[in-house]
């Protein structure tokens, strides 16, 4: 990340959120999430990003403010080399694969991932179970 966002940054944990996953792929998961949210997000605006466990799994949720995206946009945000056409209109840089990495380190790792998004700011969610 470019400059000093560090400030943006909100965090909620639960007191015990541990597990036992590929801590590289975890580390590009949350990476990518947070880079998106400073690029994709309204500039100067937190970003929060909360850690829970319940039932033996892990939500990692980033959620940011901004342009909320369509259902349509939602839809293709995990394939491959597909960009929304607000990230074209942006005029930000990307080719398409970050996202689909998450979604393929998430699975790979037992989990799932999906995103909302609305007038509030769209979020992404990342399940893991505890033990994968």
């Amino acid at each position: 990340m470019r400059g000093n966002v560090g400030e943006r940054f909100v965090l909620h944990a639960s007191a015990d959120t541990r597990g036992h996953w590929d801590c590289s792929g975890l580390r590009r998961v949350t990476e990518n999430l947070l880079n998106n949210a400073v690029k994709y997000g309204t500039p100067n605006s937190p970003i929060t990003v909360s850690l829970t466990t319940q039932a033996g799994v892990v939500e990692l949720k980033v959620h940011n403010e901004g342009e909320p995206l369509s259902e349509s946009e939602q839809r293709k945000l995990f394939d491959q080399f597909s960009r929304t056409e607000s990230a074209e209109r942006s005029g930000k840089s990307g080719w398409g694969i970050g996202l689909t990495i998450v979604q393929g380190i998430a699975e790979a790792n037992g989990g799932k991932v999906g995103v909302t998004s609305g007038n509030s700011g769209t979020t992404f969610k990342v399940w893991l179970p505890v033990d994968s």
